[in-house]
């Protein structure tokens, strides 16, 4: 394994993909849910099939090589999908072409058309793949520029109807950029780093901190808190022993350690970077969990409260409580419709609060 240069980063990308994998498989299901675990998947399969590949593992170079480009060229197309289910974007007519144009490209690569397998040799004690690059290659990459035009569109639509304000948004720009920046450094002359790999790293991360803005990432008690620690647990111990060997060959190399006292070292320093670890992913996991728990009891509380009483004033002052225990606001207003559209103030969050005033039915703040 030492003598695949950066095989870390890749190890490192996979078990980040596993993570999020895990933690998503267990949370409510929504359709940018679903098109975001279809996401990770082929993220997954990319990377894990890039490591086999690199790795020369049966059945061979030439299948994990077609495994990787395969959900390589899918990428675009479920990124796509995903901010269409992210932003409500209907766009039916577009999702059909870039579907039925994705499976032509899949179709086309597979039969070797525009790129074939690479030549496996070992240059100074590293193996290297060498690709030969074709002008068919051309066609998939004008395919992906087209699609990430088209979601350039739809970020431009959003953020002119909702602002660049609305939740997630600036999230996912963030991603777009860091994925873009990385496959540009990616195809410099002389580079050797997978900066492609890192950047899907950030790029994954990005997304799914837009859906935690969202409100769409909320975990349900399917798998345990410790189901999903231990999960993290071991991702983290696979991706430390892939970068033992190289932190102590650096060790022994920069520090003039001895081979002994090296691992020693190494191994302390995983001892304390494996608890640290495990102790934010435990206290992250607790304030997810305890946060879900919390909400599915005011909401049951409310709906018992509210089931037993026959006053809406009652009932509109119990979720004004409800509202402010979830929603960090200094003020909270209740209006309901009258007879004429126009929504008159009913209940307020403060005791004395004004309710003297109404809000006409076309007004802007009901529309927003």
């Amino acid at each position: 394994m030492s003598g695949v240069p950066y095989l870390y980063v890749n190890v490192t990308a996979l078990c980040c993909y596993a993570l999020m994998f895990t933690a998503f498989i267990a949370s409510k299901k929504t359709r940018a849910i679903r098109w975001f675990i279809f996401m990770l998947a082929g993220f997954m399969l990319w990377c894990g099939g890039s490591i086999l590949m690199r790795l020369q593992l049966f059945p061979g170079v030439e299948f994990w090589y077609y495994v990787s480009i395969l959900s390589l060229f899918s990428l675009a197309f479920l990124i796509y999908m995903f901010v269409c289910a992210f932003t409500g974007w209907r766009g039916y007519f577009l999702k059909i072409v870039w579907g039925i144009s994705t499976l032509v490209i899949l179709v086309l690569t597979a039969l070797g058309v525009f790129l074939a397998p690479p030549q496996v040799v070992t240059e100074n004690g590293q193996t290297v793949f060498l690709y030969t690059m074709r002008w068919p290659v051309a066609i998939p990459f004008a395919y992906f520029l087209l699609i990430v035009l088209s979601i350039a569109l739809i970020f431009r639509t959003v953020i002119r109807e909702r602002g660049v304000r609305s939740p997630g948004i600036l999230a996912i720009l963030c991603g777009c950029l860091s994925v873009t920046l990385g496959n540009f450094l990616q195809i410099i002359p002389g580079n050797v780093f997978p900066w492609d790999t890192l950047s899907g790293i950030l790029f994954a991360a990005f997304l799914m901190y837009a859906l935690y803005r969202k409100h769409m990432f909320r975990l349900t008690l399917q798998v345990s808190r410790s189901v999903v620690t231990i999960a993290s647990a071991a991702i983290f111990v696979a991706g430390g022993i892939n970068l033992f060997t190289p932190a102590v060959d650096w060790l022994t190399e920069t520090a003039t350690l001895s081979p002994d006292a090296a691992t020693a070292v190494v191994l302390v320093l995983f001892a304390i970077a494996l608890s640290l670890v495990y102790a934010v992913i435990r206290k992250m996991m607790d304030s997810l969990y305890s946060r879900e728990e919390k909400q599915n009891l005011l909401i049951k509380t409310f709906s018992d409260k509210a089931a037993r009483s026959l006053d809406t004033q009652a009932i509109l002052q119990e979720l004004v409580n409800v509202i402010r225990q979830e929603v960090p606001v200094e003020q909270i207003y209740m209006c309901l419709p009258g007879e004429d559209g126009d929504f008159t103030a009913r209940c307020s969050a403060r005791p004395l609060g004004q309710l003297t005033f109404s809000l006409a039915g076309d007004c802007p703040m009901v529309k927003y």
